[in-house]
């Protein structure tokens, strides 16, 4: 359950959309260079997809935002479920209302397209 484009690393390798997807989150995490330390904040979270494999995969602590209520409800039960709820906070919030810290920040086809007045 994502929104965004997947990646397919070669065209035509078999590879399906579940692969497709996760290759998309190793490349995001991989240009994040993530590190277990980080703190993370993805704006724009979506269905936690993100979340939780930069979470499950490289250990860094995450707080994601969405403004919709079903996004928020399956993501907060996806990483309560994944056994995640100590390295990822998933919050429905706006994300101009953000405080805090963060070391690192991603928006996966989010923040592109809330225009020039918004960002």
């Amino acid at each position: 359950m994502t929104y965004s484009c997947a990646l397919w690393p070669k065209p035509d390798n078999g590879t399906g959309l579940a692969e497709a997807q996760e290759s998309k989150y190793e490349r995001l995490c991989r240009t994040l260079r993530l590190r277990p330390e980080d703190r993370l904040l993805e704006i724009g979270c979506g269905w936690g997809g993100f979340a939780q494999y930069a979470a499950t995969r490289y250990g860094c602590r995450i707080t994601a935002v969405t403004l919709s209520e079903n996004q928020y409800v399956y993501a907060a039960r996806r990483i309560q479920e994944a056994g995640l709820a100590d390295r990822v906070t998933i919050e429905l919030r706006d994300y101009r209302h953000i405080e805090g810290e963060y070391d690192k920040i991603a928006s996966i086809e989010m923040l592109e397209a809330v225009g020039h007045r918004y960002l």
